[in-house]
C-alpha cells in the first residue's frame, strides 16, 4: 500500500479512538432522542413547527447514525419528520478529520438543519427535484418535508437501466453546481429513485452557497463533489462525472470507497 494511503487509514483509526468516548456519549444521547420522538412526542416536534395535525402513524426510515428521519401519516398528507442527533456531530467531526469532506466548520445539529434548510428552498427555487421544505427550527435540529416514495440510488444499480441512472445523477450533481450549491457529501446514497424513475436529491445538511464560499472555494468544492460521489461507482460508470482523478484525498482512501461500494451492491 502506498505511504499516503497508510498515512490516510491511520488518521482514520486515529480519529476513531480519539473520538470514541464523545461517540459512545452521543449514542445514547441519540438513541433517547429516537425513543422520545417515537414515544409521544412526535405531535409536539410538528406542533412546535406549525403543524396541528395529530399523526396517525409514525414509521422510522432509513439506518442513519445522525439523523432520526419518520415518515409521518397525517390525516391529510405524508410528511417526513427530521431531528438532528448528536452522533452526527461526532461522525461530522471524525469525516472532518481524517476523512476527505470538506465539511463546514460548524456541524452541530442547529447548523446542519439550517443548511439542509435553505439548501432545499435554494434547489427548489432552481428547478431541481428535492423535497419540498415545509417547516424548520434549527434551533431544535427539527425539519419537516414532503414525503417523496423511493429506493437509495445504490440499491437500484443491479437492475435495467444502471447506467442511464448513473449517467442522470451525473447530470443532476452538475445541475446542483449550476445552481450555485455544493453538497460535501454527494454519495449515491443521498439521491432516491421515485417509481417513475426520478432522481430526487435528498439529505443535504453540509450542502453551501456558492455566496458563503467564494468562487474559488465553490470551484474546488464541485470538483471534490464529483471526485466523491464517482468513488461509490466502478471505474467504467465514473465517466460521466469528468475528470475525477485529481483529488489525493479520495484516492489515500480507495480501500475504503472499493469496501463500501460492495457493502452497498451486496445490499442491493
Amino acid at each position: 500500500m502506498p505511504r499516503s494511503r497508510g498515512k490516510a487509514l491511520a488518521q482514520v483509526v486515529l480519529a476513531s479512538v480519539v473520538l470514541a468516548p464523545f461517540a459512545l456519549a452521543a449514542r445514547a444521547r441519540s438513541v433517547v432522542s429516537r425513543r422520545w420522538l417515537e414515544r409521544d412526542d412526535a405531535a409536539r416536534c410538528l406542533w412546535s413547527l406549525g403543524i396541528d395535525e395529530a399523526p396517525l402513524a409514525l414509521t422510522p426510515l432509513g439506518g442513519g447514525r445522525s439523523n432520526a428521519v419518520y415518515r409521518v401519516e397525517l390525516p391529510s398528507r405524508t410528511l417526513v419528520l427530521k431531528r438532528a442527533l448528536a452522533m452526527g456531530t461526532v461522525l461530522a467531526v471524525g469525516a472532518r478529520l481524517a476523512g476527505p469532506q470538506p465539511y463546514a466548520r460548524d456541524v452541530s445539529s442547529g447548523a446542519r438543519t439550517a443548511r439542509e434548510a435553505r439548501a432545499l428552498a435554494s434547489l427548489a427555487a432552481a428547478g431541481i427535484r428535492v423535497p419540498k421544505l415545509v417547516a424548520a427550527a434549527p434551533h431544535a435540529g427539527l425539519l419537516v418535508m414532503e414525503h417523496i416514495d423511493g429506493v437509495p440510488l445504490p440499491s437500484t444499480l443491479g437492475q435495467p437501466g444502471a447506467r442511464d441512472r448513473i449517467a442522470a445523477y451525473a447530470h443532476l450533481l452538475a445541475a446542483v453546481h449550476a445552481a450555485g450549491i455544493a453538497l460535501a457529501d454527494a454519495h449515491p446514497g443521498n439521491v432516491l429513485v421515485t417509481p417513475s424513475g426520478e432522481l430526487v436529491l435528498v439529505d443535504l445538511e453540509f450542502a453551501e452557497p456558492l455566496a458563503d464560499l467564494g468562487d474559488r472555494e465553490f470551484a474546488a468544492r464541485c470538483r471534490f463533489d464529483r471526485a466523491y460521489a464517482a468513488a461509490y461507482f466502478t471505474p467504467d460508470e465514473r465517466r460521466w462525472f469528468g475528470d475525477v482523478d485529481a483529488d489525493p484525498r479520495i484516492a489515500e482512501l480507495d480501500v475504503l470507497f472499493t469496501l463500501e461500494r460492495r457493502r452497498q451492491r451486496q445490499a442491493a
